[in-house]
């Protein structure tokens, strides 16, 4: 019996890279007026950066109903597996709240959901830790187990270009974008108990992300474990964190995330982060 590794769009990870690790990711979809279009399927994240910077009004996205995600779990099942689906925070979509309730509907002690607090990078490591877990040879509950035990050990924090986006989409509180608007500066954001909050705010990214690195410094990486460093249409990021991260980038195993439609509707272009999980006991 194969454990089968389930996660949706958001958590951003690359095509061939979830091929390589036979993962399926199940899409959310993306509205752009009257047009809907499926994430990663029928808009690519470049078609999407370049629609989204000539849009007169902000897309926006659609969770995943529990009538796709039943047909996915059937599917796998009847393929002989055992699942472990790790979603996107409930706290930022529905999308988690559909998978259990096709879980339910379904009724099979072989569905395993879990609710990740996440999202892009924060959830794309943990499903790579999923599927480390799975090569080692563990089965489906424990692996979900262990996933929802890293959850409070994982963190992702993110330098964003304009906060206007995350505030329109429902992500962000008016206090934190006024935070960010009356400073001038470049605000600093984290995922805190499943949502996302301004911490921060530095002059410039570069500083931004010295700040970041500074908090992955206080936490320690568990060993074993890779970094998570992403961007939202902005490449030349990459380069920027690699400066601010400086010779430690050397003693890091990383992995480059390149945040598509799903997650890009409400960060917008301009973002860079990163996610990892900690040294810390447990």
């Amino acid at each position: 019996m194969a454990v089968r590794i389930i996660t949706d769009s958001t958590s951003d990870i690359p095509k061939e890279l979830a091929a390589q690790w036979d993962v399926q990711i199940v899409p959310l979809r993306v509205i752009f007026g009257d047009t809907v279009y499926v994430d990663g399927v029928s808009i690519t994240r470049e078609e999407f950066y370049a629609k989204m910077r000539q849009a007169d009004q902000l897309p926006s996205t659609s969770q995943i109903n529990p009538m796709e995600f039943e047909a996915v779990f059937r599917k796998a099942l009847e393929a002989g597996d055992e699942v472990v689906g790790i979603f996107l925070s409930s706290e930022l979509s529905g999308t988690y709240q559909s998978a259990a309730l096709a879980k339910d509907t379904i009724g099979s002690d072989k569905i395993h959901v879990v609710d990740s607090r996440a999202v892009t990078m924060m959830l794309y490591l943990l499903v790579q830790q999923a599927v480390v877990m799975r090569g080692m040879g563990k089965g489906a509950a424990e692996i979900a187990q262990a996933v929802q035990e890293m959850i409070p050990h994982a963190h992702l924090y993110a330098a964003i270009g304009d906060l206007k986006h995350l505030q329109r989409g429902g992500r962000l509180s008016s206090v934190g974008v006024a935070l960010g608007s009356v400073l001038k500066l470049c605000p600093l954001i984290s995922m805190d108990g499943g949502k996302i909050s301004v911490v921060s705010a530095a002059r410039g990214n570069i500083r931004g992300f010295k700040w970041i690195f500074l908090q992955m410094e206080k936490l320690g990486v568990r060993a074993g474990t890779p970094l998570i460093m992403g961007n939202t249409d902005a490449p030349q990021l990459q380069q920027k964190m690699l400066h601010a991260l400086g010779k430690k980038a050397q003693q890091l195993q990383i992995l480059p995330c390149d945040i598509g439609a799903a997650v890009g509707v409400h960060a917008g272009p301009g973002c860079g982060g990163i996610a990892w999980i900690d040294a810390q006991e447990s």
